[in-house]
């Protein structure tokens, strides 16, 4: 006998004459609002969930839709549980994180995408004793110069996809419409570019959190961004403190001169002594000192006299 159901039109809010893109936007911004993971504890969200799934497995199934939209019902619509991963992916991408769900004790079929898992796990009930699943947090690293490490700067850095996009934060709406980046899937499979801003005095190997920007789940995973410092060859990092040997002519340490190191300009105490330790504060990292022991080289001025007879020649 044939079975009577609800206009799943309706049930998506669309007309009869609605196309495919229409009818999978549709569902996709209904099954964002409506996912018991946005709507904890609420019955009634999960059952209209569940409603609109079974709606747009209808739809999306052209001879179940061509029987309904000619008599109004279907003696074998699909249900939910029938998408397949393929129709998933038309959807949403695919997150691409392997889960061994034989470890959660789940019985849902294991597809190997969490996305699909999850929202459709729910519709089976198959989820609600093993929880969602967390993205997962991705980890980058950036070099940059000493410079850039006492003064602060942005940066622009690419996250390895796939990835929550940044402009919807995984919504798929921005400003009300389709998000323009992601084409309303919430998600970039090739990753993406982010602008960040890396502090004034930054401490080598400290690391920066982009909230929600890792991997695809709920909640979606941070990336953490590790900040190394460039330092010259001839200079060492101790603590915040950074070490150096300063060479210099006899000469120059019997006069005392200015000298630039690490970018800074260094006066000489006049007759500095070789092996004498120089400290200048805040001349390092973070705050740190720059340490500097002088070193007298006859070798050196003869070095500094043969390249100004390289550069004027």
């Amino acid at each position: 006998m044939p079975q009577v159901m609800q206009n799943p039109y309706h049930t998506l809010g669309l007309d009869k004459t609605a196309n495919a893109d229409e009818i999978k936007a549709a569902y996709r911004k209904l099954a964002l609002k409506y996912h018991p993971d946005r709507n904890a504890g609420n019955k009634e969200a999960e059952e209209k969930f569940k409603e609109i799934s079974e709606a747009y497995a209808l739809l999306r199934d052209p001879e179940a839709k061509a029987r309904f939209d000619q008599y109004g019902t279907t003696s074998s619509h699909p249900t939910a549980t029938d998408f397949s991963q393929a129709d998933w992916q038309t959807i949403f991408n695919e997150a691409d994180i392997k889960i061994d769900w034989s470890k959660r004790g789940n019985p849902f079929p294991k597809t190997g995408n969490v996305m699909f898992d999850m929202l459709f796990g729910v519709v089976s009930g198959a989820m609600r004793n093993s929880g969602l699943v967390p993205g997962e947090n991705r980890e980058l690293t950036t070099t940059i110069s000493l410079e850039e490490a006492r003064n602060g700067l942005s940066k622009r850095l690419r996250v390895p996809g796939p990835s929550i996009c940044g402009l919807c934060k995984g919504s798929g709406l921005n400003a009300g419409y389709t998000c323009p980046r992601c084409e309303g899937s919430g998600i970039l499979k090739a990753g993406e570019e982010v602008d960040i801003t890396i502090p004034k005095q930054v401490r080598d190997g400290s690391k920066l959190r982009l909230k929600g920007l890792g991997g695809p789940g709920s909640p979606p995973g941070d990336v953490l961004v590790q900040v190394r410092v460039r330092l010259p060859q001839q200079a060492k990092l101790v603590g915040d403190d950074i070490h150096l040997e300063l060479a210099v002519t006899p000469l120059e340490a019997a006069q005392g001169k200015t000298v630039k190191v690490l970018g800074l300009d260094i006066k000489l105490p006049k007759d500095v002594a070789d092996k004498q330790t120089l400290r200048i504060p805040k001349g390092g990292l973070a705050g740190g000192d720059l340490v500097i022991t002088v070193v007298h080289s006859v070798w050196q001025g003869l070095w500094r006299n043969l390249k100004d007879t390289i550069r004027f020649a």
